[in-house]
């Protein structure tokens, strides 16, 4: 038994026997009674049972020891290997046929619903064009833009550099104050982006798609496992599905919540950032509306999985994260 144990139960038998002790005069020590393991009794309040998601999770995502060093790098090859393998567990399958079923129905009606969007777009006088300001250069590279227009403030929000300024900013007011989970936090979103980047970018070649922009034929033609020479220096003919910047930002504000679980305004206003994200990016015509179930899925189960590391293992095995 440690120091500050032994201090803390001593403290606890005085506090004990000073409260149960009668008033007595300097003389009279009949009132006095010794403290029994019967006397000896600290009321607690009992725990309230856990039988929702909503209340379990506001109990448990406070990391109690520092964030692993550089584990937002070496955590990167878990988190991959854990994305491919968990939507196929058997208690997942109805997750996995949610947005399976999602993107084939969609698909189905890609091309009619992309231009349905861009006409939407247009009626309420949203402009489809990408357009940024520069607001810090060095030489040719800019280092800091500001959106020109509505759509391009929304299509930056799924940029990985705006998840990456939002992590430094928990970072460094992490450190300022003391504050030991908006570090982690801080470190998980920095994780997930890297795994998202990685996760994304390999699904789009494995598939091959044509960017609406760029489409030859209704839908976009299919064309896996192009030639990486071709798939780096023409992307928008394979780089659309699914949504990297869809996928970004729903693990980001996944993150978030699951680190901040009294927030609960997290979710509601995050999730409804990623629907308006993707309206831009059908808008400007570098997605069709079926890239996006798959990116929302993704997302979500990359961010879930960076910020299980740091939870107890009951708390991972009721989330049947691994």
């Amino acid at each position: 038994m440690t120091g500050k144990r032994i201090t803390a139960l001593a403290c606890l038998f005085i506090s004990s026997y000073t409260l149960q002790a009668q008033p007595v005069s300097c003389c009279d020590t009949s009132a006095l009674q010794p403290v029994t393991a019967d006397s000896f009794q600290i009321d607690m309040p009992s725990p309230a049972p856990v039988d929702s998601f909503r209340s379990f999770s506001a109990i448990v995502r406070i990391p109690e020891r520092k964030p692993r060093r550089w584990g937002f790098i070496r955590n990167v090859p878990s988190n991959l290997w854990h994305i491919a393998r968990v939507p196929f567990q058997k208690e997942n399958v109805d997750e996995l046929m949610i947005v399976a079923g999602a993107t084939a129905v969609l698909l189905w009606q890609d091309h009619r619903l992309t231009e349905g969007v861009g006409k939407v777009a247009e009626d309420v006088g949203m402009d489809p064009r990408v357009r940024y300001r520069p607001l810090l250069r060095l030489d040719d590279i800019v280092l800091l833009k500001a959106p020109d227009n509505i759509n391009s403030a929304l299509y930056q929000l799924g940029d990985g550099g705006t998840s990456l300024l939002l992590a430094g900013g928990l970072y460094i007011y992490g450190k300022m104050n003391y504050d030991r989970r908006s570090v982690q936090a801080a470190a998980d979103v920095v994780e997930t982006v890297i795994t998202t980047a990685i996760a994304t970018k390999t699904i789009k070649w494995m598939a091959g798609r044509q960017e609406p922009l760029k489409a030859t034929q209704p839908g976009g033609r299919w064309r896996p496992f192009a030639k990486l020479s071709s798939f780096i220096e023409d992307k928008s003919n394979y780089d659309a599905f699914c949504s990297g910047h869809v996928t970004t930002l729903t693990a980001t504000v996944t993150v978030l919540a699951e680190n901040f679980p009294e927030k609960r305004w997290i979710r509601p206003v995050g999730y409804s950032l990623v629907g308006m994200l993707g309206f831009a990016l059908a808008n400007s015509r570098v997605h069709w509306v079926g890239d996006f179930p798959l990116a929302f899925a993704l997302g979500y189960i990359s961010g879930k999985i960076t910020a299980s590391r740091h939870m107890q293992a009951s708390v991972r095995r009721r989330l049947m994260v691994p």
